[in-house]
This record gives structure tokens, C-alpha cells and sequence, in this order.
């Protein structure tokens, strides 16, 4: 992986957005270079004020600091959880799809081999006539 890739990857986890590091690098990894480095910029400004506002309230108001980082590590923490709950869903949902076609499947396949077989009896009582008839004609030739 590129530098500019991982930068951004190192801005997503210092952002802390609600995204696991996997789904991160896939999400990078298919980015091209213009996205990339607009992304890079964005980012890197964004947490650079954010950072700039940290010191300035946390030196002007230590208090208001606290209640604010509360807030949003509250905040971040929920935003992680509906991300599970929403993500779990999301593969709930795949399996129940998964599980549909897998019956649907189960029974074209079931009802294709009833056919095959059906056929085969059927070839198998044609041979059988066919058979019988070649016997008794072998039979009367003596």
C-alpha cells in the first residue's frame, strides 16, 4: 500500500470514524489519486482545527472541555453501536437471502433428479418392452 494511502487510513482512525479498519483499507483501496489527495486535505484540516479547538477551549474553559469530549465520545460510542446493530442486520438479512436460495435451489435440484429418474424408469420399462419383443422374436426364429 502507497503512502498516500496509508496517511489516509492514519486520518480515518484519528478521526475515529465509525468504520472498522478493514472496511476502511477496502474503501482506500479503491480510491483513485485525485480522491485521494482531496481526501488527505480534507481530512488533515479537519483535524488539525479540531485539534486547534481542543487546545483553545481545554486553556479557556477546562470544564466545558470535559462536558464536550464527554459528549462526543458518547456520541462516537453510539454512532459504533447503531453501526454493529445496522451492519449485523445487513448480514442477517443476506443469510435469510443466502437461505432462500439456497431452498430454492435444494429444490430445482430435488425436482430435477425426480425428473432424471422418472425418465430413467421410463427408458428402463421402454428397454424392458423393447427386450421382451427381441426375445420373442429370437424365440419364434427356432
Amino acid at each position: 500500500m502507497d503512502t498516500k494511502k496509508k496517511r489516509l487510513l492514519e486520518l480515518v482512525e484519528d478521526l475515529n470514524f465509525p468504520i472498522p479498519p478493514e472496511e476502511a483499507k477496502e474503501c482506500v483501496e479503491k480510491l483513485n489519486e485525485g480522491d485521494l489527495n482531496t481526501l488527505i486535505k480534507t481530512y488533515e484540516a479537519i483535524l488539525n482545527f479540531r485539534e486547534d479547538l481542543e487546545d483553545t477551549v481545554r486553556e479557556e474553559n477546562p470544564e466545558k472541555y470535559e462536558e464536550i469530549m464527554d459528549k462526543y465520545h458518547r456520541d462516537m460510542e453510539e454512532a459504533w453501536i447503531k453501526y454493529a446493530k445496522d451492519s449485523q442486520k445487513e448480514a442477517e438479512g443476506e443469510d435469510q437471502r443466502l437461505d432462500l436460495a439456497e431452498a430454492k435451489a435444494e429444490k430445482s435440484i430435488e425436482e430435477a433428479v425426480e425428473e432424471f429418474e422418472k425418465g430413467l424408469e421410463d427408458v428402463t420399462d421402454v428397454s424392458n418392452v423393447l427386450a421382451s419383443k427381441i426375445r420373442t422374436v429370437i424365440g419364434g426364429n427356432n
